[in-house]
Order: structure tokens, then sequence, then C-alpha cells
């Protein structure tokens, strides 16, 4: 009698799980927007990093065939990337995370450094910059001089830079410009930083030199832990290629739907569409 109860509430058990999982897997595969419409105030308050799992893993945001959500995010002069119509370009978006407390981020752009994995990340991006549609966000830090690091990198301090986790946006963006002007390193691209929320950092990175290759649809197809450690495996610089070579472009037909106001209609529109499932896929996998 106390097995057959164990193995009920074991079955019990199994269900939650996986209704759980089926749960989650249908919130990923939905549009959605984290986008600000306009650049925050230098003043904003930047939220408090989550956890991000134990050190050194860096299994967190998107997986492969995930369906990302957009996002508005603005440079340091305040020009603005939209991700949704990014995508509805002639090439593959790339999105990038990276900040200057981040060692490996910092030095495959250090023209000094030439061990494997950097040289391979670094002649990758300079010789392929015009073909894909590199998208760098200047995220949480990952080691700063003062303020907590994330739970899944190793707490050390790199004396050659000094940089606080910001309490607030300013200090993100005037962290970023400080790269971009770095004369200790060559980096072409233009660089945005996340939101005070760090929306951005959390569901799409939540590791600190990570990268997403993107669809034309939104979903993830291909995915890396390290940018330099993705450059470094044989064969995935071709599959990179393979993938920019056979892509096809398409627009994402979505809106966020409309807030009601006083009177029981819209804001804007009185039409919606599919309330924000897009039509996409219901299902996810987690493989890499």
């Amino acid at each position: 009698m106390i097995e057959t109860m164990h193995h009920l509430t074991r079955a019990r058990y199994i269900l939650v799980t996986l209704l759980a999982g089926m749960a989650c897997t249908l919130s990923m595969a939905q549009y959605g927007d984290f986008g600000l419409p306009v650049q925050p105030a230098d003043t904003a308050s930047v939220d408090d990093i989550i956890y991000y799992g134990e050190i050194n893993d860096m299994s967190g945001g998107y997986q492969v065939n995930d369906t990302v959500f957009n996002f508005t995010l603005y440079d340091f002069d305040g020009n603005a990337v939209e991700l949704y119509q990014e995508l509805a370009g002639d090439k593959p978006v790339i999105l990038v995370s990276g900040s200057v407390s981040c060692i490996r981020f910092r030095d495959v752009f250090n023209p000094e450094e030439q061990s494997q994995d950097l040289w391979s990340a670094r002649n990758f991006l300079f010789d392929h910059q015009d073909d894909f549609n590199w998208i760098f966000v200047y995220g949480v830090e990952a080691h700063p001089t003062d303020g907590n690091c994330p739970s899944n990198c190793p707490p050390l301090v790199f004396n050659d830079t000094t940089v606080v986790q910001p309490t607030v946006y300013g200090q993100r963006r005037w962290a970023m410009h400080d790269w971009l002007e770095s004369p200790d390193h060559d980096f072409p691209f233009t660089m945005y930083a996340d939101n005070p929320d760090n929306s951005v950092y959390n569901h799409f990175f939540q590791r600190p030199f990570g990268m997403i290759v993107l669809n034309c649809d939104g979903t993830v197809g291909i995915r890396a832990d390290w940018v330099n450690g993705y450059f470094s495996q044989v064969g995935n610089a071709a599959e990179l290629l393979d993938f920019g070579q056979t892509y096809l472009s398409c627009s994402i037909d979505w809106q966020p739907e409309e807030e009601e106001n006083d009177n029981g209609g819209t804001d804007e529109n009185d039409e919606t569409d599919d309330g924000g499932d897009g039509g996409t896929d219901d299902e996810t996998d987690d493989d890499e």
C-alpha cells in the first residue's frame, strides 16, 4: 500500500512538472515587447540583478527554437534599434552581449591578445562585419569593481578598469561610452545599452558574452554560451556562414494589443490581431 501511494505521488509530481514545462514552453513561443518609446533618463533606476544560476552556468536565456520578444534599445546618443524591424531586413540578426568588465569580451577586441579563441572570434567578426546584422547589447556588468557580480560569474575584480554595477541608467550609458572610446580596443560596431529593467540581458542572455542568431520570424537559430568559445570550435564558423547563405527574409506580422481607454475602446486603433501568439509554433526545443 505504501509503495502504491509512493508511485501515485511520484506520478502526480511528474504530471505537474510536465504541465509546468508546457506552460513555460507556450509562454516562450509568444510574441511580445520589452521596448520603451523613448530613451530612459540617466536618473532612471536600474533594477537589481536577478539569479542567473550557479557559477559558470551559462545555459540561461532564450534557447534554440524559442521565439524572442521584441525590444527597443538606445545607443549613447539616443538612436533607437527595434528588433522586429531589424528582423525584416535582408541579413540575419546576431545579438551579442558585452560589458567593459567582461575580460573575454574586451580581449576579443584587443589587437594585442592573440590566443586562438580570441583570434578566431575577432577574425570572423571583422571579416563578416557586413554579412550579418550585428547588434551588440551592453548589459549587466560581469565583474564590477563596485556592486554585485552576476551569480554565474566568478566574483573576480580586474583592476585595469573601474566600473560599477549600475544603479541608474546613466552609469550604464556612460560605461558603454567609455568602452566605445577606449584607445586600447578596436570595436567597429554600434552598441546599445540595455534598459533599466535589464529585460534584454535577463531574457536573451543571462551570460556576459553570449550570442543569439535569429531567423526572420524571431526564432532562435543558433545559440552560444560564449562568443569566443563558439568560434574556437571547428565547424562553427562554417555553420554560421551556411546559416547566412541560406537565410530567407520575412517580416513579423504582429502588433502589441492596444490598452482600453475610459470609453471602452482603444487609444489608437480598435483592431488588434491574434492576441500576441503571432501564429507561431507552440513547441520549443531546449537543445543547442
